[in-house]
């Protein structure tokens, strides 16, 4: 497939990554050109053009801009009727960024993170995308939203990445402080958490409510860290800052 990247930030240069292993042509903008280059040199198949170019040579575009920057850019661009475009921004209604890129198939927006390159990630996919399924899908998980409404539902969710994160930066950080060994220390919080929330099949349902149970043993340690959270309102407060998120995508 001849794949074509409008954009060349983070995110565009981990899903190239993860395609350049496959029997596809790609062609990536030279927006930012030391990620352009690095992943040009790094792949025989990946080449690196201006946008026009990109657009001119592909047969799916997948648009990595700022939304911003796409109401200033995808008007000076001409697409094909036989295109099919999948975007990665925010920002735009479905009606909105079909028009931009007229008279190609807008076919889908999606949000993928960076781990993307090694597969195994979650995609948010509105609506359903047989190109994305068959780019993406042997390695990743799509996420199939039903609305405009729920993925911003999803959006607004997803924002919990950076502060679980930060907590977990923080408990290595504490636990260095104490044991003197930063490599143990980071991956035993690593392996502790990512270990036990993929034990089991990601389609079975119910597996963080059994967690809940299971590790919530009446004077445990975790259940005691859990109750210390919940006098000092962490809880009430992620479900408040999750409610203001899904406003403001929603605004």
């Amino acid at each position: 497939m001849n794949i074509g990247f409008v954009g060349a930030g983070t995110i565009a240069s981990a899903m190239v990554q993860g395609l350049a292993s496959g029997n596809h042509q790609i062609v990536i903008s030279e927006r930012n050109r030391t990620i352009s280059a690095e992943l040009s040199q790094k792949y025989s198949n990946v080449n690196v053009a201006d946008n026009q170019t990109v657009i001119d040579k592909s047969d799916v575009v997948i648009i990595c801009l700022l939304a911003d920057v796409a109401k200033s850019i995808l008007p000076t661009l001409t697409f094909r009727p036989d295109q099919k475009i999948l975007s990665v921004m925010v920002g735009f209604s479905f009606e909105e960024l079909s028009s931009l890129v007229s008279p190609a198939v807008y076919e889908a927006v999606f949000i993928p993170y960076p781990f993307i390159k090694r597969g195994n990630s979650p995609l948010l996919v509105y609506p359903q995308s047989d190109t994305l399924q068959a780019l993406f899908g042997e390695q990743n998980e799509l996420i199939k939203m039903q609305s405009e409404a729920d993925l911003q539902s999803y959006l607004a969710a997803q924002a919990i990445l950076l502060p679980t994160v930060n907590l977990l930066n923080n408990s290595v950080e504490w636990l260095q402080k104490r044991v003197g060994d930063t490599v143990s220390a980071e991956k035993f919080i690593r392996l502790l958490v990512g270990g036990y929330l993929t034990a089991e099949s990601l389609d079975q349902p119910g597996i963080l409510a059994e967690a809940m149970v299971d590790l919530g043993t009446e004077g445990g340690l975790n259940a005691q860290l859990r109750d210390h959270f919940a006098q000092h309102g962490v809880y009430d407060a992620l479900e408040d800052g999750l409610d203001q998120l899904e406003k403001r995508l929603s605004d």
